[in-house]
């Protein structure tokens, strides 16, 4: 069937069509012709849509005749129809629209759609007719048609979401390979560009907060509907792509073709708020994250921080992108990849732009990495030059920050290992107790990082008494699946054993111990490294009820920062006892001394 089989003629098509598109264009416009008001233009409206002759050419069906292009005469018909039907839709979202006229557009849509379908790229039904200097008129009105169906009311968007898992798919099509349809020096490749994603936007926020009548929010996203809803997006979104490494190579396609069309800030924003909301899924989770998002994404934030200030939002957003990349997986393998793509730099040109903008999130995360050896020695061979600068005070969460702690860090590391600590390495005993010893020196290690030996003789003794049961090395050290090296740990317990030893913190801790001692608790050393601003440091927990306490000696649970995760271990090593006695004594002289000088000079 054609689509000039409507049952009404031409001309009284034509005259409705241009009187609807008029009604549109004052209400839109906000520009109410004299002797007239709104309220009478929207009855006008209602009337045309009522009769039904307007949009009439919308309810015929599609021909069948394939390879049509853009400039046929089918495809302009629809094409007007549908640009002034978009341009009803836009109006009805006025104040003062009545509900009568949303619900007599909600008749059409199917019809919309169905058309729609039919000239997506995706059904190469349609010969796209644009050049590199212009959008193809059909790929700009698809897009607008998704953004407005997209931006309507909400009881009718979650209808749409629930009862077209179809048009879900090729929305998520469409805005996937955008940077194939869009030309990057189109004139208004910006606009075409925000409106596509901001419908995909609209989608996830509106199945994020789904409410239903009668609902409370808090229950709202439990109920079956919202569960359908996010199924459906899933499955339409997985569906557009062959794989989850396909997809992400998508998303770091779709940031370079906005670089290259240099995009306003607006769509930069929208653009990694969008792509955030992907990265979040479950069933999207790529670890480690590809380089090729990150650097992109990075090349997108430099990208915006050199353009006016109206941009820089969109740096903002590049950051907390990344940051969320880093965070989706449970090693630091991201953050190394997105140290190398220039992480640092991209903080240090936002902090020197404008020191008030914030990104104390990613600081933090980076702050918390560089305690593990592999982030350290990323961070070293990028950014070695940091070593050489002054180390200026930083007030806030910027890349002074990550500098300050990368240099501390990197001038222990150098400092050598656990075993090169001199006279404090009696405190990492050698785990063969009754062996006959000398046990003086702890110089090797278990690949599971569990266990330290003085000899080789000894490591076998242990082996063959207790430690083959409880040996995790064919999982990897500490039984991490690789996800830290005997580095890693050898770093993380020297560290820890130097924090716990700082005097600014033995006074508090010898104190908060003894009290437990005196409540009759069970004391334990907690070293946390998750949150290194501020850092609290060591503080004094209650031992595990599991675990039975030690005669002479303290455990000492360590908390770091691994991605999104933050894993704890009981070290391999104990905080003697005699030590806190010894600060509580010293803590005792000092006190005694001060009184003993004010008195004298009183």
């Amino acid at each position: 069937m054609s689509a000039t089989s409507s049952p009404y003629p031409a001309e009284q098509i034509y005259q409705a069509l241009n009187a609807a598109a008029t009604c549109a264009q004052h209400l839109n416009e906000d520009l109410i012709p004299r002797g007239t008001t709104r309220v009478k233009i929207l009855a006008e409206l209602t009337s045309i849509l009522k009769h039904g002759i307007a949009f009439s050419i919308l309810s015929v069906s599609p021909p069948e005749e394939a390879n049509l292009s853009s400039d046929d005469s089918i495809v302009k018909e629809i094409l007007k129809s549908i640009n002034v039907f978009l341009s009803v839709c836009e109006a009805s979202l006025k104040p003062h629209c009545t509900a009568l006229l949303q619900d007599r557009l909600l008749v059409i849509w199917p019809g919309v759609f169905r058309w729609i379908e039919f000239m997506h790229p995706d059904t190469c039904r349609v010969s796209p007719t644009g050049t590199t200097r212009s959008v193809c008129p059909v790929i700009a009105l698809i897009i607008r048609t998704y953004a407005v169906a997209f931006t309507g009311p909400r009881a009718h968007v979650q209808r749409l979401i629930l009862d077209r898992p179809d048009v879900l798919s090729l929305v998520f099509s469409l805005w996937l390979y955008f940077p194939h349809h869009i030309p990057a020096s189109a004139t208004v490749a910006d606009v075409h560009c925000r409106n596509l994603i901001h419908a995909v936007r609209l989608i996830f926020r509106t199945v994020d907060s789904w409410a239903e009548p009668g609902r409370r929010s808090p229950t709202a996203a439990q109920t079956p509907n919202a569960k359908i809803a996010r199924e459906s997006c899933v499955s339409a979104l997985g569906g557009a792509t062959t794989s989850v490494q396909a997809l992400y190579g998508c998303l770091a396609d779709q940031t370079r073709h906005l670089i290259a069309l240099s995009a306003s800030g607006a769509t930069w924003t929208e653009h990694f708020d969008v792509q955030y909301q992907v990265v979040r899924i479950p069933s999207f989770l790529c670890n480690p994250c590809p380089r090729a998002v990150l650097t992109a994404t990075i090349a997108g934030g430099r990208h915006c921080i050199v353009q006016d200030v109206s941009a820089h939002e969109g740096a903002l957003a590049a950051v907390s992108f990344v940051l969320a990349l880093c965070r989706a997986s449970d090693d630091n393998r991201p953050l190394i990849r997105a140290i190398h793509a220039g992480a640092y730099d991209l903080v240090e040109r936002i902090g020197k732009v404008d020191a008030s903008y914030d990104v104390s999130a990613f600081v933090g995360q980076v702050g918390a990495g560089l305690g593990q050896v592999s982030v350290l020695r990323a961070f070293n061979r990028k950014h070695a030059a940091v070593l050489r600068e002054p180390d200026i005070a930083w007030t806030s969460l910027n890349y002074r920050a990550i500098a300050h702690t990368f240099r501390s860090h990197y001038s222990f590391y150098r400092e050598g290992t656990m075993r090169e600590l001199g006279p404090q390495r009696s405190y990492l005993k050698c785990h063969n107790e009754e062996g006959p010893g000398p046990h003086q020196d702890s110089a090797k290690v278990c690949p599971c990082g569990d266990a330290f030996y003085c000899s080789k003789s000894c490591q076998r003794a242990h082996w063959r008494s207790t430690h083959r049961a409880t040996c995790c090395a064919a999982d990897g050290p500490w039984g991490m699946q690789g996800r830290m090296s005997i580095a890693d740990i050898m770093y993380l317990c020297k560290d820890a054993f130097q924090l716990v030893i700082a005097h600014s913190e033995t006074m508090a801790l010898a104190q908060r111990v003894a009290e437990m001692f005196r409540a009759k608790k069970r004391p334990m050393i907690v070293v946390d490294l998750s949150n290194v601003f501020p850092c609290e440091i060591a503080h004094v927990e209650e031992l595990d009820a599991g675990r039975q306490p030690l005669k002479n000696a303290l455990y000492v649970d360590l908390r770091w920062r691994m991605g999104g995760t933050e894993p704890r271990r009981m070290l391999p090593f104990k905080y003697p006892l005699q030590y806190i006695g010894e600060t509580l004594q010293h803590q005792k002289e000092e006190r005694r001394a001060r009184g003993n000088r004010g008195g004298a000079a009183a």
